[in-house]
C-alpha cells in the first residue's frame, strides 16, 4: 500500500515546486505574468510530523508562560500531550488566530469555550479549571476551530501518537493566504513544536489579489 504521506510535496504545492514552491512564490509581477501579485490561497492543508515520539516542547520561554497561564498543577497533570497542545495554540495566536471557536478532546468531549476575549492558551486554562486537567492529560485527540483578526479560520487536529504514514499536526486553513502568512505560521510552528517535517497535502487558490 503506497504511503499517501510520500505522495505530498514538502513545503510545496503539487506541480508547483522550485522557483515557485508555496513558500517561495514571486511576490511581484514577471514578464511572463504582468496580470498583479499572485492569487492567494482559499485553502491550504498541511500536515507536520514530529521528530521525536514524546513531542516534549523543551522552549524555557514558552514552559514559563504555560506555568503562568495553566498553574503548576495543571501543567503536571495534561503532561506531554498538554504541552504540545499549548504551544500549538501559543504558535497559532501569534499568528493572529486567537478567537476559539470551538474545541475538544477524544475521549472528552467539548469542552467549553470562554467569552472570546482572551488569547487560546488563557481561553484553554479556563477550560481546563471548569473540567478537569487530565481531559487534555488522558486525550488521544485535540481538535479547534480558531478565527483570525483577519477573518481568516483555522482548523487544527493533533494526535498524541504519530501513526504510521501520517502526521501528528494536521492543519486547515480558510481564507485569503498569502504565501508569506503561510510561511509565518508554518514558521512559528516549527519555533515551538519538535518539527521534523512539513508537506502540503491539499490547497485551492482564492480569487486574485487587487492592489
Amino acid at each position: 500500500m503506497t504511503d499517501p504521506w510520500s505522495r505530498s510535496v514538502p513545503l510545496s504545492a503539487p506541480d508547483l515546486v522550485g522557483p515557485v514552491s508555496i513558500l517561495n512564490w514571486p511576490i511581484r509581477s514577471t514578464p511572463s505574468a504582468r496580470r498583479g501579485p499572485p492569487r492567494p490561497f482559499a485553502h491550504v492543508r498541511f500536515g507536520c510530523r514530529l521528530s521525536t515520539v514524546t513531542a516534549d516542547v523543551s522552549d524555557p520561554g514558552l514552559l514559563a508562560h504555560l506555568a503562568r497561564a495553566f498553574g503548576e498543577e495543571t501543567v503536571a497533570a495534561a503532561g506531554r500531550f498538554g504541552r504540545l497542545v499549548a504551544a500549538t495554540l501559543h504558535a497559532f495566536a501569534s499568528q493572529g488566530y486567537r478567537r476559539v471557536d470551538h474545541w475538544e478532546t477524544v475521549p472528552g468531549g467539548w469542552l467549553p469555550l470562554g467569552s472570546g476575549d482572551a488569547e487560546p492558551l488563557a481561553e484553554l486554562a479556563r477550560a481546563l479549571e471548569s473540567t478537569r486537567p487530565a481531559t487534555v492529560g488522558r486525550a488521544s485527540r485535540f481538535s479547534a476551530r480558531l478565527s483570525s483578526d483577519r477573518g481568516d479560520r483555522a482548523e487544527l487536529t493533533i494526535r498524541r501518537r504519530q501513526r504510521a504514514g501520517a502526521p501528528a499536526l494536521v492543519v486547515d486553513v480558510y481564507g485569503t493566504i498569502f504565501p508569506r502568512d503561510l510561511h509565518a505560521l508554518i514558521g512559528a510552528l516549527q519555533a515551538r513544536l519538535p518539527i521534523g517535517s512539513t508537506r502540503i497535502l491539499r490547497y485551492a487558490l482564492g480569487s486574485p489579489a487587487r492592489r
